[in-house]
């Protein structure tokens, strides 16, 4: 008889993406920052802003 054993199957050990999770969640929360951050500085200075351009309108 030929009595032969299956191939075993090893299964690869599942990679760690807690770094990757860590990395695109700190990215993100800089993001939402800056986004706040420009708003903010628009909401403040954005008046002055616009006049700024409309004088350079003002040239052309």
């Amino acid at each position: 008889m030929n009595d032969q054993m299956p191939p075993v199957i090893t299964e690869e050990p599942k990679k760690n993406n807690t770094v990757l999770y860590v990395i695109i969640g700190v990215v993100l929360l800089c993001g939402c920052c800056a986004t706040i951050g420009a708003g903010y500085w628009l909401w403040i200075n954005g008046d002055r802003l616009l006049q700024g351009t409309s004088l350079l309108m003002q040239v052309f």
